[in-house]
């Protein structure tokens, strides 16, 4: 009988254990080594597509963090208005109301002042150079930071950490 290097985890649905496949071994230790002191940190990820939300919904819970997602930016401001997050994962990109718009309503709100906004588009190089020279006349509506889709596992939880770092613990 073969025995196993180190403990399987269980896993609670089918879904999340294709999301946990297709994140893959390498990238799981790698990610754990990186986000392995963020614990009980509390996240809100607004995105229209919900194998987004639930692929990052996922990632973090697996590594401590208590996750809520919206897929439309109405609803995510709804979620921040309930409990203030110590981070907000935002997509720019939806029908509806936008993410550029969640931002700004975002950095308007007083009781939101802070909030580290990280901005998790899909939006093409092109694009990319438009709404950083967009973003550069509203000097008070930057978000924290900007990550690329598909994501970098390390890079977001790095991010992610550098951005609560100082944050009191829950």
């Amino acid at each position: 009988m073969a025995q196993f290097a180190r403990p399987v985890k269980a896993v609670r649905s089918p879904r999340r254990f294709a999301f946990r496949c297709r994140l893959g071994y390498t990238e799981r230790a790698a990610s754990a080594a990186v986000g392995s002191d963020m614990t009980e940190r509390s996240a809100v990820i607004v995105d229209d597509e919900p194998d987004t939300t639930t692929y990052l919904s996922a990632l973090l819970s697996d590594h401590g963090w208590r996750v809520r997602t919206a897929n439309a930016a109405a609803d995510g401001l709804a979620l921040l208005g309930e409990e203030r997050p110590d981070v907000l994962l935002l997509d720019l990109v939806m029908p509806d109301r936008g993410g550029l718009s969640l931002l700004v309503a975002v950095r308007k709100d007083s009781n939101l002042a802070g909030l580290p906004v990280v901005v998790v588009s899909g939006i093409q190089q092109t694009l990319t150079a438009d709404y950083h020279a967009f973003l550069a006349r509203f000097k008070h509506y930057h978000p924290d930071a900007y990550l690329d889709k598909p994501i970098d596992v390390r890079q977001l939880l790095s991010t992610l950490d550098e951005l609560t770092i100082a944050l009191p613990r829950r």
